[in-house]
């Protein structure tokens, strides 16, 4: 993100041929270093215990879930250069979201703790494949649902006739309220 905008928005000051932050920057300093905040992330969360092959997927569960969640929230402050015009904000949202969630290592870490370092593919075998779906039938039948629904109804699809549903359905009618009360 930094090398991106970083001449044409100053977000990077250089004197005698060393760059600093500039103070635009510094307002809103972790919203510039996405791969960073990521990168880090992922590493503090990715070691723990791993005592079966039911209990890892829930620990993968939980712990990337609360990841994704956690770097919406960061994405989702407001940004605290005031100066900051609505197109740029946008392009500095986009910028987060494409960099601080590395979805390629997490890939990478999910793939590891089901075939193994030294593997050479990247594609689970049938067993596995059985096991960790059947551990999301059984533990999260309502969504596991729903996703298999949503792969069905997207094969016979276009990509087209896909893109553009709304998921205003998907809050209540008085949640914004409940969330203001809480």
């Amino acid at each position: 993100m930094c090398k991106r905008i970083n001449r044409k928005e100053r977000i990077v000051r250089e004197k005698n041929g060393r760059y600093y932050l500039s103070p635009k920057a510094s307002l809103d300093i972790i919203r510039y270093f996405p791969q960073g905040f990521g990168d880090l992330a992922l590493n503090c969360i990715c070691h723990f215990p791993i005592k079966s092959v039911e209990q890892s997927l829930n620990e993968f569960i939980t712990r990337f879930g609360l990841f994704v969640a956690f770097a919406f929230i960061e994405a989702a402050h407001p940004i605290k250069d005031k100066n900051m015009n609505a197109a740029d904000k946008d392009k500095l949202l986009q910028s987060w979201l494409d960099d601080a969630i590395p979805i390629r290592s997490m890939f990478d870490l999910f793939i590891t703790l089901y075939i193994g370092k030294n593997n050479s593919t990247n594609e689970l075998n049938k067993e596995t494949i059985e096991k960790l779906t059947k551990i999301l039938e059984n533990n999260y039948s309502d969504v596991y649902q729903k996703l298999l629904k949503a792969r069905s109804y997207a094969t016979q699809k276009s990509t087209t006739e896909t893109i553009g549903h709304t998921f205003s359905y998907v809050v209540p009618k008085d949640w914004y309220q409940q969330i203001k009360s809480e």
